[in-house]
């Protein structure tokens, strides 16, 4: 009785405003819980009256054969249980029923890098942050590549990378694209003209492709300040190596 007056205690203790800080740096994009965990393509989470224990699960191991990542290994500790009270909060769950949360074994970070993190996965910045189209520590939608590797500003706010095409559609439709993959009659791509990329099916028959597209990263880093994007290189070098 008293270990569990202890974690009741402990996870009433944590601020509110913590878990939901968390929250919307991975969680709240609107491909996954949305805002608040109100919308989204994912489950709606307020209100749900999820049981505290499968709360743990699901965030500290993720749902395989689904988009839900687990976080053990992504957030540290703190962080890890802030997130899980809050979804428990939201969801109208019994908090004083709040088991312990697996540890998460994220290694220590700097503090630019733990900043850099934010900032790549930064869902105030809606589709105009970096995890839009990349992936990183299992979260984001992988449009362009790994970003992972030695990076500075400059190469972040004006890398162009040299898959990108001007693909062009009969009868004369043209746009910046990422080709993911080529059968025989179909070719899905990317189409990078508006945020978030859409995801499209063509036929082989009605397309073509030219060099020349007027696509430039610098038109998506846009609302990063040189100071924040020199947080993600520090965030994205550390990352090549752990």
């Amino acid at each position: 009785m008293r270990g569990l007056a202890l974690l009741a205690c402990w996870a009433l203790a944590i601020p509110a405003q913590d878990g939901a800080e968390v929250f919307r740096a991975t969680c709240a994009q609107g491909y996954c819980h949305g805002a608040a965990g109100t919308q989204g393509r994912a489950p709606r989470l307020i209100g749900r009256n999820y049981d505290p224990a499968f709360v743990v699960k699901v965030v500290s191991e993720g749902v395989p054969n689904t988009g839900m990542p687990g976080f053990r290994n992504s957030l540290d500790t703190a962080r890890l249980n802030a997130v899980i009270a809050y979804v428990v909060r939201i969801s109208g769950g019994d908090l004083s029923k709040l088991p312990a949360a697996a540890g998460g074994s994220a290694p220590s970070v700097p503090a630019d890098v733990k900043r850099g993190r934010e900032l790549f996965q930064d869902a105030v910045r809606g589709f105009q942050r970096c995890n839009t189209c990349h992936v990183m520590e299992g979260m984001g939608t992988p449009v362009g590549p790994n970003a992972a590797g030695s990076h500075d500003v400059e190469s972040i706010r004006n890398g162009k990378p040299a898959a990108v095409r001007r693909a062009i559609v009969k009868p004369g439709d043209s746009f910046a694209a990422l080709t993911v993959e080529t059968k025989q009659d179909w070719v899905k791509l990317y189409d990078l003209s508006a945020l978030p990329p859409v995801l499209r099916t063509l036929r082989k028959a009605d397309l073509s492709f030219a060099d020349g597209a007027d696509w430039r990263h610098s038109k998506v880093v846009a609302n990063y300040t040189d100071a924040e994007l020199a947080s993600i290189a520090a965030y994205l070098r550390w990352a090549a190596s752990h």
